[in-house]
């Protein structure tokens, strides 16, 4: 699995100037998305290896277990 796009994020989480520019960003995991989707309530999903927003979900809750979900 090419991991680049996760590569890129830490190298750029390093510079402190850059930091808070970043958004919050996890390695995907099923904890990681419904942790994120609780406190957020907007999650956008990117693959490792896709490109031009290719297989790029956007996640949002919108009521009690009620989900929009844009591909």
């Amino acid at each position: 699995m090419n991991k680049g796009k996760w590569q890129k994020y830490l190298f750029l989480r390093k510079d402190p100037r850059l930091q808070k520019a970043l958004p919050k960003t996890r390695a995907y995991s099923d904890k990681n998305f419904w942790e994120l989707l609780k406190v957020h309530r907007d999650v956008i999903v990117k693959p490792t290896n896709g490109s031009g927003g290719a297989g790029v979900i956007r996640v949002i809750a919108s009521g009690k277990k009620k989900y929009i979900v844009h591909r």
